[in-house]
């Protein structure tokens, strides 16, 4: 009897935690839906916030580095003070002689009064940088600013002789070689000394048209195909490399203008 009376107190107290489960049971689908949620959506979190980093990694290892202000400008004046003690090497001079030729030339006496308060033109600013003078050149039409270095007279020779007659100048004309000098050079009455220089040279008297009429213009073809005509030409003489070549057959492709020399 008494296990009998027992009996109905014993299920219900074994039915109470399935009455409870099943009541806290949409609770814990609540939970879990919520949590599948956030985690499909942390991954686009994720990715939104490394964002900047993998971009800068990606710009890193193409080359590419992103520099403030201040370090953009000590990584101009670093190379420039590489590129000029690159060009008073090949005018045989160091770069302290061609300050003294600078300070010592009647010339630039102006420009060197300009220099030494930074005074400001239209689109020409002179300054001295590690003792040279130089010369900033912005160029309105294409909003191009160019670092030129001042060159003393005794210096000026020289300086046309490797921008016109060297094997690389080509003696490619008056208009050409002053657009080549301009940028990274100046000085004072430079076209006319170009000019002057490329009527005086010897070899362009000899090789240059005596007075011939000039053949009309014909207009060459457009070629689309690679390879389907390529122009070659010769470079030299040079001085000897150590397989004692003088020479260099550059071709290049009409098309792709790919270009390769070969010794």
């Amino acid at each position: 009897m008494d296990w009998t009376a027992q009996q109905p107190q014993r299920d219900l107290t074994t039915q109470q935690p399935q009455r409870d489960m099943t009541a806290q049971q949409p609770q814990r689908d609540l939970t879990a839906q919520q949590q599948r949620d956030l985690t499909a959506q942390q991954p686009h979190r994720d990715l939104t916030a490394q964002q900047p980093q993998m971009t800068l990694l990606m710009l890193k290892r193409a080359g590419i580095y992103l520099m403030d202000k201040p370090e953009r400008t000590r990584r101009e004046k670093r190379d420039a003070r590489r590129r000029y003690r690159d060009v008073t090497s090949s005018l045989h001079v160091t770069p302290e002689e061609f300050q003294e030729l600078q300070q010592q030339d009647i010339s630039l006496e102006k420009i060197q009064l300009a220099a030494e308060k930074e005074l400001t033109g239209s689109g020409v600013k002179f300054f001295i940088r590690d003792g040279l003078i130089c010369r900033r050149w912005i160029l309105q039409e294409r909003d191009e600013e160019t670092e030129q270095l001042v060159v003393p007279v005794k210096c000026r020779r020289e300086l046309l002789k490797l921008a016109y007659t060297t094997p690389f100048a080509g003696h490619l004309g008056r208009t050409k070689t002053t657009q080549r000098l301009l940028q990274r050079f100046y000085w004072p009455g430079i076209f006319c000394d170009v000019a002057g220089y490329c009527r005086s040279c010897s070899v362009c008297q000899k090789a240059g048209p005596k007075g011939a009429l000039r053949a009309p213009l014909i207009p060459l073809p457009i070629i689309a195909t690679p390879f389907k005509r390529i122009a070659k030409d010769i470079v030299g003489p040079l001085p000897k490399s150590r397989l004692g070549k003088r020479y260099i057959l550059v071709v290049c492709d009409y098309a792709t203008h790919f270009r390769e020399a070969i010794l």
